[in-house]
């Protein structure tokens, strides 16, 4: 499964509970299980959240950025106006559809509650949004069906 992974999650999943569906979801990256598809844009504003607003010390920071550039594929993305309601989670969009991710992972309510232009898109393009709860259990539920194959 491929998969773009909001900057709240990976906040959520660094400074919160690891057994939580975000912790389990950096859990399923670490060890390959899924395919995190991320860009220079979302990884830079994770890291600026992580420093400025969580106050993370800068070479955890560092850590975690290496680790995630070294493990995810980063695509490049054009900074192209996907037409969201606000302007900062067009990278999100982009970035999920030129990696072909099958999901884009998120609390955010308005990249779950997308203009319908923008959703249907999407939904062309094959990519589904949903919570972090629901693509844990996407996820077991895939792993469980590969062990009986």
């Amino acid at each position: 499964m491929r998969i773009v992974v909001d900057g709240m999650i990976w906040v959520s999943a660094l400074t919160g509970n690891p057994k939580a569906s975000s912790g389990r979801i950096f859990e399923a990256f670490k060890a390959g299980t899924i395919t995190v598809v991320t860009s220079g844009t979302l990884v830079d504003e994770i890291a600026e959240t992580l420093v400025e607003h969580m106050e993370m010390p800068p070479a955890e920071v560092d850590r975690f950025v290496a680790l995630l550039c070294e493990v995810a594929e980063v695509v490049p993305i054009q900074h192209q106006v996907m037409g969201c309601e606000d302007p900062d989670d067009d990278p999100v969009i982009e970035t999920a559809i030129t990696g072909r991710a099958d999901f884009i992972v998120t609390r955010d309510r308005r990249l779950l509650e997308l203009p319908l232009h923008v959703a249907s898109y999407l939904e062309r393009a094959g990519v589904r949004v949903v919570r972090p709860e629901h693509f844990v259990l996407l996820l077991s539920a895939a792993v469980d069906e590969a062990a009986w194959i």
